[in-house]
C-alpha cells in the first residue's frame, strides 16, 4: 500500500510534467555533476598545494635543523674560544700575582745585599785601615813615608808576579791621605813658629 501511495503522485502527473521533470533532473544532474568535476579539479589542485606545501615546510624544517646544527657548532666554537681565552686570562692574571711576589722578594733581596755590601766595604774599609796603618807604621816623616811607599809598590805592582791592583790602589788612596795628614800638620807646625 505503501508503495501505491509513492506511485500515486506521478501517476496523476501528466506526460509534459514529467518530461519537464526529467529535463530539470537531467540538468541538475549534469549541473552536479561539472560541480563534483570542478570540486575533484579543485581537490587536486588542493592536493598538490598541500604537497607542494608540505615539501616547503620540510624544505624548511631541513634548513632550519642545519641552521640550528651550524649555529650550535659556531656557539660551540665561540663558547670554546672564549673558555681559552679566559683560561689564559686566569693564567696570565696569576702569573702577574706570582711576578710580583717574586719581585717583591727580589726587592728585599736586593736590599739586604745593598746592606750587605754596605756592611762589607765597611769591614773592607776597617780591615784595610789596619792593614794600611800595619803597612805604613813607624813612616813619621815624609821621606820616610815616601821610601815605605816605592817599597811597597816594588813588592806589590801589578807588573810584578805577586802583583795586586786592588791593594795598589788602597796603597795609593792610604799613600795620599797619609802625605795630606803629613803636609797639614808640618804646615800647621810652621805658621804656629
Amino acid at each position: 500500500m505503501d508503495q501505491n501511495r509513492s506511485d500515486e503522485p506521478f501517476e496523476s502527473t501528466d506526460q509534459s510534467s514529467l518530461e519537464e521533470l526529467r529535463r530539470f533532473l537531467f540538468k541538475e544532474s549534469c549541473r552536479l555533476k561539472n560541480q563534483e568535476s570542478a570540486l575533484d579539479d579543485q581537490w587536486l589542485k588542493l592536493e598538490k598545494e598541500r604537497t607542494l606545501l608540505k615539501e616547503e615546510i620540510d624544505k624548511a624544517g631541513k634548513k632550519l635543523q642545519e641552521q640550528r646544527a651550524e649555529f650550535e657548532h659556531d656557539r660551540s666554537f665561540f663558547d670554546q674560544k672564549m673558555q681559552i681565552l679566559k683560561d689564559g686570562y686566569d693564567k696570565l692574571s696569576n702569573d702577574r700575582k706570582a711576578l710580583e711576589i717574586e719581585k717583591k722578594k727580589i726587592m728585599q733581596e736586593r736590599i739586604m745585599l745593598q746592606e750587605d755590601l754596605a756592611n762589607a766595604e765597611v769591614k773592607l774599609q776597617e780591615q784595610s785601615a789596619g792593614l794600611m796603618n800595619v803597612l805604613f807604621k813607624g813612616a813619621d816623616t815624609p821621606l820616610s813615608l815616601k821610601k815605605r811607599y816605592k817599597a811597597l809598590m816594588k813588592i806589590f805592582h801589578p807588573d810584578n808576579v805577586k802583583g795586586d791592583d786592588e791593594l795598589v790602589q788602597w796603597l795609593n788612596i792610604e799613600y795620599s791621605k797619609l802625605k795630606q795628614e803629613m803636609e797639614n800638620s808640618l804646615g800647621d807646625q810652621a805658621s804656629q813658629q
